[in-house]
């Protein structure tokens, strides 16, 4: 089977096995996301960790990821662009800048403010 024929099966397979598919484009993109990271993970396990995984895995996870792609293009006219909500966050992450990362998360732990007061 060429991989067009292969990648058509796997949007059968995986329609077959989840036949919603999410209204909201974010939604939608972060499945092709995950399915990214999943690619992602195999193809560098292959390059630098061959023993924990095959060239065929990543075929797999290629022609999976490739499906997911299908999916969300099959739904473009489908799809609810809205604006999500947003809210407003405080200037305090400025608190952190020039900071070293292991005061940063002495801090964080404490859950207190640089002046050494409680959030």
């Amino acid at each position: 089977m060429n991989v067009i024929d292969q990648i058509t099966a796997e949007v059968a397979r995986a329609t077959m096995k989840f036949p919603t598919w999410p209204t909201d484009p974010l939604h939608a993109l972060a499945v092709l996301g995950e399915e990214y990271g999943e690619l992602t993970k195999a193809m560098l396990q292959l390059t630098y960790e061959p023993h924990k995984t095959t060239p065929e895995e990543v075929r797999m996870e290629a022609i999976q990821t490739a499906a997911m792609a299908l999916r969300l293009a099959m739904s473009l006219d489908r799809y609810e662009y809205r604006r999500g909500e947003q809210h407003k966050q405080s200037s305090e992450g400025d608190r952190f800048i020039g900071r070293d990362v292991r005061e940063i998360e002495a801090l964080a732990a404490k859950g207190l403010r640089e002046d050494g007061l409680p959030d």
